[in-house]
């Protein structure tokens, strides 16, 4: 089993932290963010990652090198330009093996609690026509809802930033190497391209997770990823539907 983790992002939103370095090496609690989620594929029995690097790319090979401290096989697939997650995909793709039936593929700024494992598992559930698997997440509102009554001039609710009834794309992804590698696009992104192609089709499929995720995109999102972090150290990712993998 092989991943593909996108790490390019410059993380503008999160200057000057981000001045030296990548968005995906931003620290949290000491670690960089995309250790997290090396642990979470080493713990699912992935050995083989590829890194899709772009801006300050030097520094995520300095620090992780062959991949061998960290118990994974780590290559890498830089960018001069961006690309797109799409396209960066694509990049990588050249570099899996042809025996891979299938790809992990994760946003390098994303943290969660979700083991890589129980998306492995939903994915080999699927039926064979099913060429991609998203990780889905819920939707909290960044806002507190106000239900105002127009006839009394009363608020008669307030609900500060709760859980909507619709689900979000986690960054995590199942990829079926047969028959997604001649779809994805040389560049843009896979929400503009692949998903609603693959949505039309009834190639998409998805696993539903109610642990908690964030997307690192500015200093309030690394609060909450220190809060998961710290979750780790009570929860793992190893679960009952592997743990007798090799970790």
């Amino acid at each position: 089993m092989i991943a593909i983790i996108l790490c390019g992002g410059k993380g503008e939103r999160l200057r000057p932290i981000t001045n030296d370095i990548p968005k995906s090496m931003v620290p949290i609690l000491g670690r960089p963010l995309l250790q997290y989620q090396i642990e979470n594929l080493r713990c699912a029995g992935v050995r083989e990652i590829i890194l899709c690097t772009g801006y300050l790319g030097e520094v995520i090979t300095g620090y992780f090198g062959d991949g061998s401290a960290f118990g994974v096989e780590i290559e890498y697939s830089h960018e001069e330009e961006p690309l797109g997650r799409g396209g960066a995909f694509n990049k990588a793709f050249t570099l899996v093996s042809r025996k891979e039936p299938f790809v992990v593929g994760l946003n390098g700024d994303n943290l969660f609690l979700e083991p890589i494992v129980n998306l492995v598992a939903e994915f080999e559930r699927q039926p064979k026509e099913i060429l991609a698997l998203l990780m889905l997440t819920p939707l909290v509102s960044p806002f507190g809802i106000v239900i105002p009554d127009i006839a009394t001039k009363r608020i008669v609710s307030f609900k500060e930033k709760p859980t909507l009834p619709h689900w979000i794309n986690a960054g995590a992804y199942i990829f079926r190497k047969n028959g997604i590698a001649e779809l994805l696009p040389k560049a843009g992104d896979l929400e503009a391209f692949l998903f609603p192609q693959l949505a039309e089709m009834g190639q998409l499929s998805f696993s539903l997770s109610n642990k908690r995720w964030v997307g690192v995109d500015t200093y309030k999102d690394i609060a909450e990823a220190e809060k998961i972090a710290r979750a780790l150290t009570s929860e793992t990712y190893v679960t009952d539907a592997n743990e007798n993998l090799p970790i």
